[in-house]
Parts: C-alpha cells; sequence; structure tokens
C-alpha cells in the first residue's frame, strides 16, 4: 500500500517488493514523537507477502471493528491497530523491527513545493531518495514572489 500522495523518482527502487516486509521508517524515535507509530513503520506505506501476521492481525482487527462501529477514531486508526500488535506479538515486533531505517529525506520535496524552480536544485532534491510524501493537504502558493 501506497499512499495516493507518494512521488517516486527515477531513483525509485523496487527492490524492496522482495523483502517479506518493508514500510518506511525513521532513524530516530524522536522524528515521530506523537505518533503512535514511532518511527518503526507509516502506515502511508507499507508492503509485504501474503499471510503476515502483521498483515492478518490488522485483517482481523478491522472487522472486529467495523463489525461494532461505524466510523474510525482517528486519522491514524490504523497506526494504533498496528501498535496494539507490536506491542503484544512477537512476530509482528519482529517484522517490523527487521526493516532498517530509510528514506531518510521523505519530507525534502514537500519543504520546496513553494520554492521557485531550479533545475538543478530540483535534481539534487530527487537524486536524494527515491520517494516522497507530499502532504495531501499542503498549501501551495498560486504565484510566485513576483505575481506570476
Amino acid at each position: 500500500m501506497i499512499d495516493s500522495t507518494f512521488f517516486l523518482s527515477d531513483n525509485f527502487n523496487f527492490d524492496f517488493l522482495n523483502r517479506e516486509f518493508y514500510t518506511q521508517k525513521y532513524e530516530f524515535a524522536e522524528e515521530c514523537p506523537h505518533e503512535a507509530c514511532m518511527g518503526k513503520w507509516c502506515g502511508f506505506f507499507l508492503c509485504g507477502k501474503a499471510n503476515l501476521q502483521l498483515f492478518d492481525f490488522v485483517y482481523d482487527s478491522l472487522l472486529f471493528w467495523w463489525q461494532k462501529h461505524d466510523r474510525v477514531v482517528d486519522y491514524v486508526f490504523f497506526d494504533y491497530i498496528i501498535k496494539v500488535g507490536y506491542n503484544n506479538f512477537s512476530q509482528i515486533k519482529e517484522t517490523i523491527d527487521s526493516v532498517e531505517p530509510n528514506n531518510k529525506n521523505i519530507w525534502l520535496l514537500s519543504q520546496h513545493l513553494n520554492d521557485a524552480f531550479e533545475k538543478n536544485e530540483y535534481e539534487k532534491i530527487l537524486n536524494s531518495n527515491g520517494f516522497f510524501k507530499l502532504a495531501h493537504g499542503a498549501m501551495c502558493n498560486e504565484n510566485d514572489e513576483n505575481g506570476i
């Protein structure tokens, strides 16, 4: 699953598809101190082989939830379910912990959306990562500093 707000550069490497499990992972929990995931996984980018305990747990949890409720409690509800699995099942914890930190510059492109276009800077940004997360509600300037 890749969130629709991703930008894939020419450096995007599909090798992760051969792994048992893959997710965007931050090097330090301090990068996501207020998130359920604490940077260990990102609900906006998950993929893996069929029949992983993690995916079975999420599936069963969602079925159970929807039998009793008709709405989610939070935008990152999916992350809360994964956190329950991570904290309670060693196999799920091992699966998630097996992924090394990656894509350090995942937010870099979104930080420069309102910058004046400079081809060299743009190429430098794209060469720094295989993919970038763009916020779906990001505020982009309609005009440059000259009103154009």
